[in-house]
């Protein structure tokens, strides 16, 4: 067998079991098993992309950042390689991740996941009519995928289009039965389209799943907040506080909802500080 076919070969066997470790959460062995296969098949553009994704978990930006540069030189005509460093970019450079992304779909236009992510970092960006752009784009690309389906709903949601946001909260849901996530979205939109009972219902069955749901019990405080019912409102909102604190209290601080809470809030700490513990 040919030398170079047969490193070829054993590069791609070698990165495969990289893969496999790095879902196992060892990252340095994948590190080290990706390195392998790059030395065998210097061509290679995939075992880099790979380990520039573990490189990302263990926070070594910048060394994953060559790696993708490298796969995309490697292979200027393969959609994917453009997709990987589009995606990595929009994290620390939007701007340019959007061009990436832009140079992905135009190898590919049917390439989906750059038109999610391209509909995601628009949206960031508070540029919603090129969010929807894409997002439709991806939508009539896949219209029954349950992540698509949610994409355009979240857009929908912030853009005030309530109605369009349950229809496809609904049809994310129907392809994943009780994603809690999506039951969370479905929720949200009935309780903004003015149909607060049915959100409730939704987000009780999602918590009956899921007690310590903290953004259920959340918005369910926040539901019962705004309808007048202060007694369930506290109820969830102290076993939410329960669970994280710091984190509730900081979209307390910004939630108008709850500004009558405050007080109430605010004596509870005090109780809590003079009150000595018992032994």
């Amino acid at each position: 067998m040919d030398r170079r076919i047969q490193n070829k070969s054993s590069s791609e066997a070698i990165n495969q079991r990289a893969i496999e470790l790095a879902d196992r959460g060892w990252l340095d062995e994948a590190i080290r098993e990706f390195s392998k296969a790059i030395d065998l098949d210097k061509d290679a553009a995939f075992p880099r992309i790979n380990r520039a994704s573990v490189l990302m978990e263990q926070g070594r930006t910048l060394e994953a950042l060559e790696d993708l540069i490298s796969a995309v030189k490697l292979a200027p005509e393969n959609s994917t390689t453009h997709l990987h460093l589009g995606i990595f970019l929009t994290k620390f450079a939007p701007d340019l991740g959007i061009k990436q992304l832009h140079s992905t779909l135009e190898l590919d236009p049917r390439q989906l996941e750059a038109l999610l992510q391209l509909g995601s970092t628009y949206a960031e960006q508070g540029k919603m009519t090129e969010a929807r752009k894409a997002l439709d784009a991806a939508f009539e690309l896949s219209p029954d995928d349950p992540i698509v389906n949610r994409e355009c709903g979240a857009l929908a949601m912030d853009q005030g289009r309530v109605h369009d946001a349950i229809t496809y909260f609904k049809s994310a849901l129907k392809e994943l039965p009780g994603d809690p996530e999506i039951t969370m979205d479905l929720g949200l939109a009935y309780v903004h389209a003015g149909f607060p009972e049915v959100g409730t219902k939704l987000l009780s069955e999602l918590l009956d799943r899921f007690p310590d749901h903290i953004y259920a019990l959340y918005n369910l405080s926040a539901i019962n907040a705004e309808s007048g019912n202060k007694a369930e409102a506290l109820k969830y909102l102290r076993k939410a506080l329960n669970l994280d604190e710091n984190k509730v209290r900081s979209w307390l601080m910004d939630d108008p909802v709850f500004r009558e809470f405050a007080d109430i809030f605010h004596t509870e700490d005090n109780s809590r500080e003079k009150t000595p513990d018992i032994e």
